[in-house]
């Protein structure tokens, strides 16, 4: 790790690394315990991908979320609000 400043994680369980390591890099993770986290902005990311989708011509979506989210969840007016944004039909 001489070479090695600092880590990127993507969903790496980081108390699989040798605490020596831990204690001397700094440690910034997505979806995953690190020093510091990097958070998903939900609502850039479905806009994002619903307006790729919809410029493809894509006229029907799925929406599939993470299992433990609910109806409830801020995602889902996100996702709701996006494709109203394109016309498409909410089902």
């Amino acid at each position: 790790t001489d070479r090695i400043h600092a880590m990127l994680t993507i969903g790496f369980p980081v108390k699989l690394l040798p605490l020596e390591t831990t204690r001397r890099l700094p440690i910034v993770g997505f979806a995953g315990d690190t020093h510091w986290t990097v958070a998903l902005n939900q609502d850039k990311a479905v806009k994002m991908a619903v307006r790729e989708l919809a410029q493809r011509g894509c006229r029907h979506l799925a929406f599939w979320p993470m299992g433990n989210q609910r109806a409830t969840d801020p995602i889902f007016s996100f996702y709701r609000n996006a494709i109203a944004a394109h016309e498409i039909e909410y089902v």
